[in-house]
């Protein structure tokens, strides 16, 4: 909570505290993320969005060689969980739609691809190893989607994500997912 209120009060300048805070109170409050933090096994998702907020934190300082370290903030994020391959976009967009640029574009581009091909490494070690992503460092435990249906099934669960932000009902900590097969699966119409 306290790195996405540094993040975002750095993002739209100092001066302003009352959005930062409120973005904050609602991502400390909401459902969903309360569910994560009362469930053990959601550990990971708790950790990705620490590392991707203090990743995006670290891109917004003013000297050069603090903003790489957020390319390698992205490092304990992808190990965290899989989902983190979504940083190096993150990082690229926060800083396309800023209006006051903190760094040059260059500079910008070279991070985002440096965290791309950081992201495509572990894509590919998670991909080879013929294990879940998730699992790399331990045994596949049974519940966790394997590669390619995690990435078919990711889309769809953002965008059920995205819905219990708006509603958050129902929310089952125990809610297993089936995995999409492929991009003709009826959940995607």
């Amino acid at each position: 909570v306290l790195a996405l209120f540094s993040l975002l009060r750095r993002w739209l300048g100092g001066e302003r505290l009352l959005a930062p805070f409120a973005a904050a109170a609602l991502f400390a409050l909401h459902p969903a993320w309360l569910e994560a933090v009362q469930v053990p096994s959601y550990r990971e998702d708790l950790l990705c969005a620490l590392f991707i907020f203090l990743s995006l934190r670290l891109s917004l300082a003013r000297r050069a060689g603090v903003q790489w370290l957020a390319v390698l903030m992205m490092i304990p994020a992808l190990m965290s969980k899989e989902s983190a391959v979504i940083a190096p976009l993150l990082l690229w967009w926060m800083h396309a739609v800023r209006p006051a640029p903190v760094m040059p574009e260059r500079r910008l581009v070279k991070m985002a691809l440096a965290g791309c091909a950081l992201a495509a490494l572990f894509l590919l070690a998670g991909w080879g190893s013929g294990r879940s992503l998730q699992g790399m460092n331990e045994a596949w435990n049974g519940r966790t989607l394997l590669f390619p249906s995690n990435l078919w099934t990711a889309p769809w669960i953002f965008l059920r994500c995205a819905g219990l932000m708006i509603f958050p009902y129902p929310l089952s900590a125990d809610h297993v997912i089936t995995p999409i097969a492929d991009g003709l699966d009826l959940r995607w119409l």
